[in-house]
Order: structure tokens, then C-alpha cells, then sequence
């Protein structure tokens, strides 16, 4: 029997799809939709790819440099030299010259090395960058499911909220029909039934909004066939201790980003350093052509040649001297734009706790109130139908329920919604994650 029962199960996830049976998307599914989805985490990745190619290219500077020049020609009248009778005729009228060179740099002040050490700053600020769009990434998927599933609870309240008047409207009927209402009592009823039909026309309004963007994140496109876990629990506790926050708390990828441009502008101080010093580079050449050399006979002659090159380079304006410390203050207004980051991103921090400690106590605020308010309009409920209650009264007692059933959703998520905020606000992995 057990077999035969985990055949069926098996039998039925495998035709599930085929029916058009979906799973529900839970957050950690949709966080991950959304990170292969989004243009702008893959316009940050071709971003770091390109600067680590970059990185490599300058690497390839301390190799030797091969070179190939080469040209033909013909020319239709050569010079002759009148030393003996008729003449003697330079060079050929067919050209040919192939020249190959090879470079090794020796010593060029640190303009290689700084360099390589910029470009690798950049490289790393970049995938810091990557880092960064994946963060915000997460975080705006995870704001786009908490929010759809909000105005999905209230779309439910709503619905909830016109199925308690429209009992009530069909009671105040009965009641008229008795003698025991009269018109107002049923022009309020109807009344307080459109109100609550024009509510819900809204939330359902504002939940399809919610599901489009839900929709655009992920990269589903149809936001009809969205369909969410909706088995968000009650928050019990803060679950973060948002006590003693300090600078070494904050893990965004943006503060990497912002050490990342200093070392990048500390290098490109050295790499303007290095026009003080001369570039010393060793060379050797190998020459083949037709004459070449060779300049009074028409035959192929070849040669290899070695040294050195030196070359300095003196601006009597002193040029170099204001390139290092233009360098040198973008170094050190990278700095301050880092510290300026760190006081702005710890502030974000400290804001986002408060909000996130201040929605706990409001949905413990607004779970009291429901509470109540739904004490109070099944105890209206009874003294209307006995007759010690105005119509008008218990409608009141419906509304003021319907919005406190609203308010307590809405602070529900919006306990996840801060929670997220502060997660974004830290840099924490957490925002990866489900609830």
C-alpha cells in the first residue's frame, strides 16, 4: 500500500505542470528569479569582467614586446655615382625589407606596477559594484513580495469587510419586511455596501499593481499566473539585536566600492611619480631585405642587432610635478567621499533599526486593536439583531473593524518590509534568504 501510494504522489508531480498546476513563489524563489533576471546585476557583471580583462592586459606589460615591419616597393630610376666610367648605380629597383624587433622593459620608474595595481583596484571595485546591484537586487525583489502580499491580505479583508455588511444588509431587509427597520436603515446598509464594493475594487486595483511589478522583477512577465505563499506568520520577537550598532556592523558592498577608488587613486599618485624617472628598455632586431644594408649590390642581406634605449622625458613647466599632486588630492578627496559614505551609510543603519523596532510595536498596537474591534462588533452584532442597537451604529462598528483588520495586515508585512530595510541597510546576507 505505502508503495502504492508514493507511485501515485510521483505520478502526480509529474503531471502537475501539465494540468497548469503551479507552486506557490516563496520569497527565496522569487529572490533568486529576480537575481537572473535583472539587467543591471548582468550590466555589473560584464562591468567586472571587462575590468578584469583590463587587469590582465596591463599584467601583459612586463612581458616582452614582439614587432614585424615590413614593406616592397619599386622604383623606376636608382642614383649612380660617377667614380668610374658609366657609373655605379645605388640600391634596387625592387625593395623588400622585413624588420623584427623585440622590447623588454627594464626600469620604468613604477608606471608598469601602478599600473597593474590601479587596474586591479578598479577590477575589485567593479565586483564590488556586482555585489552591490545583487544587494539591491535582493532587496527590491524581496520589497515587491512583501507588498504584493500585503495588498493580497488586504484584497481578503476587503472582501471580508463586504461579506459581514452585505449579511448585515440582508438582516436590515428582513428586519423592513418585520416592521422593525425602516428606509435610511436600508438606504445606509446599501450605502455602506457600494463603500465597501468601491474598497475593494481598489485593493484589487492596487494588488495587480503589486503583481506587475512582482512580475517585471522576476522576469515572469504574465502576472496572472503569479501565485504567492501567503503563510506569513506573525513576528513574535525583533529576532535582531539592534542594540550597540556600530561601523564595524555595516557589511554594504558599497563601502568596498569606496576603498576600492582610493587604492585606484593612490596608485595613480605613483604612476604620475613615475615621470620623474627615465624608461629603460632592452632590445634586440633581426633585419632581412633586399638590399638593406647593402646599398651597391641587388641581394638579400640580413643582420641582428642588441641594446638599450633610454628616454626621459624634462616639461621645463614642471608639468609632472602638478600631475602628482592633482593625483594626490584625488586621492585625498577619495577619502573624505569614503568617510562621508560610512557617516551616511550608519545613519541609514541607526534610521532603519528605529523603523524596524517601531513596526514591531505597532503591529502589537494594531493586533490589539483588531482584537478589539472585532469583540466589539460581534457584541453590536448581537444587540442589533435584539433589537437594543441602531442600524447605522453596527455599520459603524463594521467599519471601524474593517480598518482595524486592514491596519493589523499592513503592520504584519510591514514588519518584514522594515526588517528588510535594515537587512539592506547592514549589508546583511540575510536579505537573500526567506522570512
Amino acid at each position: 500500500m505505502i508503495i502504492y501510494r508514493s507511485f501515485i504522489l510521483s505520478i502526480m508531480i509529474l503531471i502537475m505542470p501539465a494540468l497548469g498546476v503551479s507552486k506557490p513563489l516563496s520569497l527565496e524563489a522569487a529572490i533568486k528569479m529576480a537575481q537572473e533576471h535583472s539587467f543591471t546585476i548582468k550590466s555589473a557583471r560584464y562591468d567586472s569582467s571587462s575590468a578584469r580583462y583590463s587587469y590582465q592586459s596591463a599584467k601583459s606589460s612586463r612581458f616582452p614586446s614582439l614587432s614585424l615591419s615590413a614593406t616592397s616597393y619599386r622604383v623606376d630610376k636608382l642614383q649612380k655615382v660617377e667614380v668610374i666610367p658609366g657609373g655605379i648605380e645605388i640600391g634596387s629597383k625592387d625593395n623588400y625589407q622585413a624588420d623584427f624587433k623585440l622590447i623588454l622593459p627594464l626600469f620604468t620608474g613604477g608606471r608598469i606596477s601602478n599600473q597593474i595595481k590601479s587596474r586591479k583596484a578598479a577590477w575589485q571595485g567593479q565586483s564590488y559594484n556586482l555585489s552591490a546591484a545583487r544587494l539591491a537586487g535582493a532587496y527590491q525583489c524581496r520589497l515587491a513580495w512583501l507588498s504584493a502580499n500585503m495588498r493580497a491580505a488586504l484584497v481578503r479583508s476587503a472582501e471580508r469587510s463586504l461579506k459581514r455588511l452585505e449579511i448585515i444588509r440582508e438582516d436590515v431587509n428582513n428586519l423592513h419586511i418585520n416592521g422593525l427597520a425602516d428606509s435610511v436603515d436600508i438606504l445606509d446598509a446599501e450605502l455602506a455596501c457600494q463603500k465597501a464594493n468601491e474598497m475593494l475594487l481598489e485593493a484589487r486595483t492596487n494588488h495587480r499593481h503589486a503583481l506587475i511589478r512582482l512580475a517585471e522583477l522576476t522576469g515572469i512577465g504574465d502576472e496572472t499566473s503569479l501565485v504567492l505563499e501567503d503563510n506569513i506568520a506573525e513576528p513574535d520577537t525583533l529576532r535582531i539585536e539592534l542594540s550597540g550598532l556600530s561601523p564595524e556592523d555595516i557589511a554594504r558592498p558599497e563601502l568596498k566600492v569606496a576603498g576600492a577608488q582610493i587604492q585606484t587613486a593612490r596608485h595613480a599618485v605613483g604612476l604620475n611619480k613615475a615621470a620623474y624617472f627615465p624608461s629603460i628598455n632592452a632590445f634586440g632586431g633581426y633585419s632581412i631585405g633586399k638590399p638593406n644594408r647593402n646599398y651597391f649590390e641587388a641581394d638579400w642581406n640580413d643582420y641582428f642587432s642588441a641594446g638599450l634605449t633610454l628616454n626621459w622625458e624634462f616639461n621645463l613647466g614642471g608639468r609632472s610635478v602638478h600631475d602628482v599632486r592633482s593625483a594626490r588630492h584625488i586621492f585625498y578627496s577619495a577619502q573624505m567621499n569614503q568617510k562621508a559614505l560610512e557617516e551616511m551609510l550608519m545613519t541609514q543603519a541607526k534610521t532603519a533599526a528605529e523603523d524596524f523596532r517601531l513596526a514591531y510595536s505597532e503591529f502589537e498596537i494594531a493586533k490589539k486593536e483588531y482584537e478589539i474591534t472585532g469583540q466589539k462588533f460581534r457584541l453590536g452584532r448581537e444587540k442589533q439583531r435584539a433589537g437594543t442597537m441602531s442600524v447605522n451604529r453596527l455599520l459603524e462598528l463594521e467599519a471601524e473593524h474593517a480598518a482595524a483588520e486592514q491596519m493589523y495586515h499592513a503592520s504584519r508585512i510591514n514588519f518584514y518590509l522594515m526588517e528588510s530595510g535594515y537587512l539592506y541597510a547592514i549589508g546583511s546576507t540575510g536579505i537573500y534568504g526567506g522570512l
